[in-house]
Formats: C-alpha cells, structure tokens, sequence
C-alpha cells in the first residue's frame, strides 16, 4: 500500500497541515454501517470481542468481529446512539460483515445495513481542525475515547469522535456526503496526496488496518490492540474461547510489528520480505535468496518524523521478543516499540 504516485510537495503539505490542525484528512473508502432495533447492542456485543451491551448513547468502543475460530471477520469502531449504533469500518469489509451479523439474527430485533454512500468519513488531528474544516464548534476536550456528540442541532448533521487515532487528541468526523462541508474537505487534496499523507501519520501513531496489515487470517492478538479492542471480562461471544485461550497461554506465533529503516531506503512494497540481518546475505538463487525469512511487509511510508521509511511486518513473534536485526530490502530495519506513538 505505497503510494508512489503524489509528487512530494503535495503530499508533505497534507502532512503538515493536518499536524498543524488546519485540515483533515478522508478516510477515503471507509464504510459505514447502521444497526437498528431494540436488540442492536446485544447483537453486536454476542458477535464482536469488545463491550457493547453496556454502552450508553453516545459512547462507543473499537473491536473485532471473530468467526467461530476466533479469527478476524472485520474490524469497525461502534458509536451507540439513540436509536441505533454506527459502525465505521474498513474498506471492503461492509458487505461480509451485515450478511454476517444478519446470519445470527434470530429471533432478536435488529437488523444491519450499509449506509456507506450517506456519509463521508475524515479524521482531525484535533478539535481545532474540526472547527477549520467543518466550521464546527464540538466540546470534546475532556471526553473519554470512543465519546461522540452530533456536529450540529441533530445526528443528521454529521458526529464527531474522539478517537485518539492515529494519535492522541485526534477525532473522526462522518458528514453527509453531498453536504457543502464535506465536499469542500474532500475536495482540498487530490487523493493520492491525501492517501500518502494518511499513511505517514498513521504508520507514526501505531495504526494498523485490517484489509491491508491483518485479515481473515489472523488472529486478534496477533494485531497487538488487545487494551484498545478486546474486552476479556465480557463473558460469552462467537469465538470467545479462542480469544481467552491465546489469554491464558500468552501466546501468538505471529505478530504485527512496525519497522523502521534505513534512513536512506526507499519504502518497501506490501509483501516485501523480512529477513533476520545475520541470515546469509546471499544463496545460490541470487542476492538474498540464502536469507532466512521471518514475516513480510503489510504497508510501508516514507515518515518525515523518524526522517526514514516506517512499515508494517508480520513477523514470527519469537523473533519480534528477541529484538533481532533484521533487514528488509538490503536495508536495515529495527522493530519500534508498540508504546511510542503520542506526539
């Protein structure tokens, strides 16, 4: 997921200007869902690794959906209101996962839909760029994670949320699609600058997404969000046994790591091999093909903050304990510490 195509000027603009707080950014094909009915909280909180069942309106949480063998179905960010609850969730992922709620839909009162072409996603480095962007004016300063409040006299208007993503203080804003603001805030940045400038800030805050770094291959805690997505006192929920097991033992054979690399490297393509830096530099296929490898790039970007290439690796997990060198690429890669994304 490189995105080689933005002159830089454009793209290092978007950057700065979102740390600065005077843009935000689209989240360009993110989706969107609406499940209603008296029964939607419980629904969702029996099929997603999280606590929903107790969230009162206007508060939400982050989780995972899990199939009966406890891997990733999809991920979202659930917003309970009123009448419904919002989920947000990553491209591609909307139509799999209604047909997989509805298909436990029994008897409950719920029903799941997408909602995707209604609303326009963006995310804020703070309320200062809500207020540039959107000429909003949201009290959320003091708001815990995942609170949410409608971003004029009613939820039609559009919500804003306090997500702390890609890095403390930042909120999600979802607007009507055909609004004047939302037009005017997509409109500022041709895509393939938005799109590289997103990848920047959210490999620097630790933001990983499923689709791209992780999938339906993969277990939760091999995505490293466990205090952020997974609630392990809730109790029952499809693939829940799974889940407290890998709790219980303490361990994954794989595990999603950022990398960061040689000053001088260019960033490697999605599938890019990691390989331990002692391994034989070379074999009787070529250079490298003696090298030893351990996981492979999800995504990668240039990051202005570490001046050097950042990429998302899974990589065996014993090997991301042990804090071996790696290589990537011919260049020398460190894995980075999962703790360091506040600015």
């Amino acid at each position: 997921m490189n995105r080689i195509d933005a002159p830089a000027a454009d793209w290092r603009h978007a950057y700065e200007e979102f740390l600065a707080q005077r843009t935000a950014l689209p989240l360009l094909g993110w989706q969107t869902l609406v499940v209603r009915g008296s029964d939607a909280r419980q629904v969702l909180h029996n099929l997603c690794t999280n606590q929903v069942r107790s969230l009162a309106p206007g508060e939400g949480c982050e989780a995972f959906f899990t199939d009966v063998k406890g891997r990733t179905r999809a991920h979202g960010f659930l917003l309970v209101r009123a009448d419904d609850v919002l989920a947000l969730v990553e491209p591609g992922s909307a139509e799999d996962l209604v047909s997989h709620l509805m298909r436990y839909v029994i008897r409950e009162d719920a029903a799941a839909e997408e909602a995707t072409p209604s609303s326009t996603w963006f995310v804020a480095a703070g309320l200062a760029a809500v207020r540039q962007a959107f000429a909003a004016e949201v009290d959320l300063a003091s708001a815990a994670r995942w609170q949410h409040l409608p971003l004029g006299d009613d939820q039609a208007a559009g919500v804003v949320v306090r997500s702390d993503l890609p890095f403390s203080g930042c909120c999600f804003a979802g607007l009507p699609s055909e609004s004047p603001a939302a037009l005017s805030a997509a409109r500022r940045w041709e895509k393939a600058a938005a799109e590289r400038a997103l990848d920047a800030v959210r490999l620097e805050g630790r933001w990983p997404w499923w689709g791209v770094d992780y999938g339906p291959g993969n277990l939760p805690q091999e995505v490293g969000r466990d205090a952020e997505a997974i609630s392990f006192r809730k109790g029952c929920y499809l693939g829940q046994e799974t889940v407290a097991r890998l709790d219980a033992l303490g361990h994954v054979n794989r595990r999603l790591a950022l990398l960061r690399m040689e000053a001088q490297a260019a960033p490697p393509s999605a599938g890019s091999p990691v390989t331990l830096q002692e391994s034989p530099p070379s074999g009787p296929d070529g250079p490298g093909a003696g090298a030893r490898a351990v996981g492979e790039i999800t995504s990668a970007a240039w990051s202005p903050r570490e001046n050097a290439p950042l990429g998302w690796a899974m990589l065996q997990a014993a090997v991301v304990a042990s804090g071996a060198k790696l290589r990537c690429g011919g260049a020398v890669a460190v894995v980075l510490p999962a703790d360091a994304a506040a600015r």
